[in-house]
């Protein structure tokens, strides 16, 4: 018996990342075959073959595999084809329309993991100029000092604090990383692309 535990809930993957396909197997011998479609299953693409007990394969999207929103992957015992299992629930593989000036991580979208990627090559003096006039010019009335306290929201006005803390060393590039995660939770991004 086999059974794909990932992808197999409507995931959202990107074009030349890697993602997790895991599964897990009982009494099956030998290697399975992992594959993948585009179109729901109507044809199939070859992506490795290994032991049965590996349980987990990260793969590296193809940069030239469809975009689609029909994927499936199927996996089966190369000795025993007709022991296999295929993906309940398709998900989908995109990819970026074209260069977007910004996109630091290459992830078709422009956000605070990008500006955290760009700030850690700043200087300090650089990023303490930026949060200072960021303040100064009081388009930030309230803030919640990253992210706790004020108006009890995490924006890009507690981001300005944090480039200020940043630049005093009273913060590091973790906390920065770590803010950005939290600005993405809060304001419900659950997948690329998508904008409060």
């Amino acid at each position: 018996q086999i059974q794909i535990t990932a992808p197999n809930a409507g995931e959202y993957w990107l074009r030349n990342w890697d993602y997790p396909i895991t599964w897990t197997s009982e009494n099956v011998s030998g290697n399975v075959r992992i594959e993948f479609s585009t179109n729901n299953g109507l044809n199939w693409r070859h992506i490795i073959d290994l032991p049965a007990e590996a349980a987990v394969y990260n793969w590296l999207i193809p940069p030239d595999a469809n975009i689609s929103q029909q994927c499936l992957v199927r996996i089966s015992s190369i000795d025993s084809p007709e022991v296999s299992d295929i993906s309940d629930n398709m998900f989908e593989i995109y990819g970026c329309a074209g260069v977007i000036s910004g996109d630091q991580n290459g992830d078709c979208f422009i956000d605070l993991t990008d500006l955290s990627i760009l700030g850690s090559g700043w200087t300090a003096d650089a990023v303490y100029d930026i949060a200072a006039n960021w303040l100064q010019w009081d388009l930030c009335p309230w803030y919640d000092d990253a992210p706790a306290g004020g108006d009890c929201f995490v924006d890009f006005c507690d981001w300005a604090v944090l480039l200020d803390d940043f630049a005093a060393g009273r913060a590091d590039m973790q906390d920065v990383l770590n803010f950005a995660d939290e600005w993405l939770r809060q304001n419900m991004i659950t997948e690329p692309g998508w904008r409060p």
